[in-house]
């Protein structure tokens, strides 16, 4: 457990830093604590995400320190029932217990790669840069902190349940798909612009677009909130993991490699 706790404070801190050199660009000597936190999420400067595939592209290279977690985490609870799934589910009343033990630990993973990247990325930027806090700007930043947190929990905890019936690497390029054929869906609110009414309709029924804080209370995005943001974050948690305990109680044990086919 230490060594993994290391990596994720290592990894954090790596993808903080790296986020903030490629990410926070503003056009003057200083920047807003707003300001700050958008180009997190793939503002160019003070001007948020657009519908363009250029922009997205770059959104998704912002989000590789969180497919890079996700990744990690998403075969936690995976190896962790292949290894101990003969003695711990020999007695079924146990199933859950270890299960929610288990589930805290990936959602304590979370948590803590979250707040050391974005302390990682808020101590290089204020090295480069003056930031000027504000309350919106506090409340975009604790906003990011819980949404992307319930995300990337989410991501790997879906990836440890798809990986007890298809194997960690086609779980893996499951959900990276999924959630890069989320963000690239994008691309067709370009041709909509006009249409707010459609816009705001496309980009709340994608759960990616909470992702974008630029995009926040802003009416050509849909006035996507940061409550109802995280609201629904929540909700995606709460249904992954359900789904989860579900399915460890009534997964029977593996006896056979799902990585290979064999025994």
């Amino acid at each position: 457990m230490t060594r993994k706790i290391f990596y994720i404070l290592l990894g954090g801190a790596v993808s903080g830093v790296l986020l903030s050199l490629v990410c926070v660009n503003p056009i003057g000597g200083g920047i807003s604590l707003t300001e700050t936190v958008v180009q997190f999420s793939g503002a160019r400067g003070p001007f948020p995400m657009n519908f363009i595939m250029l922009e997205l592209l770059n959104f998704m290279i912002d989000l590789l320190p969180s497919f890079l977690f996700e990744m990690a985490a998403g075969i936690a609870l995976y190896q962790h029932f292949c290894t101990a799934s003969i003695y711990v589910f020999s007695r079924t009343p146990k199933r859950i217990r270890w299960y929610a033990k288990e589930l805290s630990a990936i959602a304590g993973m979370s948590l803590l790669f979250q707040a050391v990247l974005l302390a990682a990325a808020f101590l290089v930027t204020a090295f480069r840069y003056e930031i000027q806090f504000t309350q919106k700007g506090a409340e975009l930043l604790l906003g990011h902190f819980v949404i992307y947190s319930l995300w990337i929990f989410s991501m790997a905890m879906l990836i440890n349940l798809l990986a007890l019936f298809f194997g960690s690497s086609s779980a893996f390029i499951a959900v990276y798909s999924i959630q890069i054929c989320l963000i690239l869906s994008f691309w067709f609110c370009h041709f909509c612009q006009d249409d707010l009414a459609l816009t705001s309709r496309i980009l709340r029924a994608n759960p990616a677009s909470r992702l974008v804080m630029g995009w926040m209370g802003r009416s050509e995005y849909g006035n996507l909130s940061i409550p109802g943001s995280i609201l629904l974050m929540g909700l995606i948690a709460l249904g992954v993991s359900l789904a989860g305990g579900w399915i460890v109680k009534r997964k029977e044990l593996l006896i056979s490699n799902i990585e290979t086919g064999g025994m």
